[in-house]
């Protein structure tokens, strides 16, 4: 077995994590509020470990980064709720305006978005930014905009 499925198996097999589901770059397992994500994504294990232990305002906080080579790894973060499908509709619609707002900081990029996705995704701008996170590797699409418990916008594998 190689490295990443062991990782995989160590929450899988683990009858107190639940499986939430997986992308292009690995698996997420919740137990209670709190997630894991196994991921083979070099670039989102270094962005894990800029935020890690940090607060900001449109980022999913990042916890208890491992990793186990340049390319796999584990972080923890708080366990959020999918956004509303229209939410998610409106964020993919708009993924390619989003990400060149984000990198370049034109705001009548985000002319077709309600008002409080402008807001959030200036948020996010600002908050990479804080955390050093370069803005043209980001992965705007609405799966990666999520709800934490208070009702608020978070961005999550960024």
């Amino acid at each position: 077995m190689d490295a990443y499925t062991d990782l995989l198996d160590k929450y899988r097999f683990d009858t107190e994590w639940n499986y939430v589901g997986h992308g292009q770059n690995g698996s997420v397992y919740h137990k209670g509020d709190v997630a894991v994500k196994v991921t083979t994504d070099e670039v989102e294990l270094e962005h894990a470990k800029q935020a890690e232990g940090k607060t900001f305002p449109s980022l999913n906080p990042i916890s208890n980064v491992e990793i186990h080579s340049p390319d796999l790894g584990t972080y923890q973060s708080p366990f959020l709720s999918p956004v509303p499908n229209q939410v998610r509709d409106a964020i993919n619609k708009y993924a390619k305006e989003i990400t060149e707002y984000i990198e370049v900081k034109d705001d009548s990029l985000l002319d077709g978005l309600p008002t409080l996705l402008q807001k959030f995704f200036k948020q996010v701008r600002i908050d990479f930014q804080k955390a050093s996170i370069p803005l043209d590797e980001t992965d705007i699409q609405g799966d990666n905009v999520m709800v934490d418990s208070k009702g608020k916008l978070k961005m999550i594998d960024y």
